[in-house]
């Protein structure tokens, strides 16, 4: 959402020669038309920023000293722009040609997640993979019930014939108990689950550890 960031992203893509075949959009994703803009900083880049926290969240849900001057009032205004929702979802199937399908959606924005892929429905049907980070502590930071959100996940693997596949992070077992609540929070055995789609390469899921499938 911060206009610096899309300095940056711009930046690596054109020193990877990619910028003239992708499109940057400086829009936070919403499925409401008429939501608000949000006033984010314009001189700074938090990769970690979310529309509840616009000067950045930590991984563990707190906000940074940023986000908390400016939810206080203590931020210097003159340093906000606002930024606009879109309706990803439609914006993206408005310019696709028949036939054609979206190869991978990946979603990465700290608890967000549940409500960047309500904003994409309807494209559900035309997405081949989805690559997404789960923040499950920030959930409730965004005012989401925890089950309405498994329901959700388990609609979109169900109706649209997905195969699931869990990587957990390498280092919840060492990251202490705020993180072993977090999962115990939500269990991924619980989801539909099937085999891996690369059999010999991939993942098999597991209860938050990662289970090498067996060559051949």
């Amino acid at each position: 959402m911060q206009p610096m960031c899309v300095q940056v992203t711009r930046c690596h893509l054109t020193l990877n020669n990619a910028l003239n075949r992708t499109v940057v959009l400086n829009n936070f994703v919403s499925s409401n038309a008429t939501a608000p803009a949000i006033d984010v900083p314009s001189k700074f880049c938090d990769s970690m920023a979310s529309p509840t926290a616009v000067g950045g969240r930590r991984p563990d849900g707190r906000m940074r000293a940023h986000s908390n001057a400016i939810a206080q009032g203590r931020f210097n205004r003159s340093e906000l722009q606002p930024v606009y929702p879109i309706l990803l979802g439609s914006y993206v199937q408005q310019r696709m040609q028949r036939g054609e399908r979206v190869a991978v959606v990946k979603i990465d924005t700290e608890g967000y997640e549940p409500l960047v892929l309500e904003a994409l429905r309807p494209l559900w049907p035309l997405v081949d993979n989805y690559v997404v980070e789960l923040q499950l502590h920030a959930w409730t930071l965004h005012k989401m019930d925890v089950e309405v959100v498994i329901s959700r996940l388990r609609e979109l693997v169900e109706v649209n014939g997905l195969s699931l596949i869990t990587l957990p992070h390498p280092h919840w077992t060492e990251q202490g108990p705020s993180t072993r609540a977090t999962t115990e929070m939500v269990d991924a055995c619980k989801l539909p689950r099937r085999i891996s789609p690369l059999p010999g390469l991939g993942w098999i899921p597991g209860c938050h550890t990662p289970h090498r499938i067996a060559q051949g």
